[in-house]
């Protein structure tokens, strides 16, 4: 299971093909370090977030990679989380902005304290098409996709393993 904080979050899943029945959506920063805290060998995706205050649970998690804005993080009971810094929609936009990528094109607001301010703006035709795009030319959402995703879902499914052959 892969515990979300927001809807963008959730909607970048989709993107990469991870079926709806194994992404939650729990709400806040807190709720997903909770869950993953709770429930052994599940995932979580934050957002640094920094001018709100941080979950103490946080600082429990030990940092694994960092590749630009991503940070990969462990908890001692095999549950991991993806950090993107600052927030998801800073991180769309300074990667669009690196491959010349207009997000006016789609029908977006010029800046990503904008896009945050819309309700529901994963829902918009205009932003699915953005995050497609930067889903096939962008080499750190590869990267999130290719290692982060991957070793996350990894870890679960060792986890998942050695919970199953202690219980016989």
């Amino acid at each position: 299971m892969i515990a979300t904080e927001c809807y963008p979050d959730t909607y970048l899943l989709k993107v990469f093909n991870v079926g709806r029945k194994k992404i939650r959506h729990v709400g806040t920063k807190g709720d997903v370090v909770n869950y993953t805290r709770d429930n052994p060998g599940t995932l979580g995706i934050i957002d640094e977030d920094p001018d709100s205050s941080q979950p103490k649970e946080l600082n429990s998690y030990q940092i694994i990679e960092k590749t630009g804005s991503l940070t990969l993080m462990e908890k001692g009971n095999g549950s991991r989380l993806i950090k993107i810094s600052p927030r998801i929609e800073e991180w769309f936009y300074k990667r669009a902005s690196l491959l010349r990528i207009d997000p006016l094109t789609y029908d977006l607001p010029r800046d990503a304290n904008e896009l945050h301010s819309i309700p529901h703006y994963e829902k918009k035709k205009g932003f699915q098409d953005f995050l497609s795009s930067l889903s096939e030319h962008d080499e750190e959402i590869a990267t999130f996709k290719k290692n982060y995703l991957r070793k996350l879902c990894d870890s679960a499914v060792l986890l998942s393993r050695s919970m199953n052959s202690s219980m016989i």
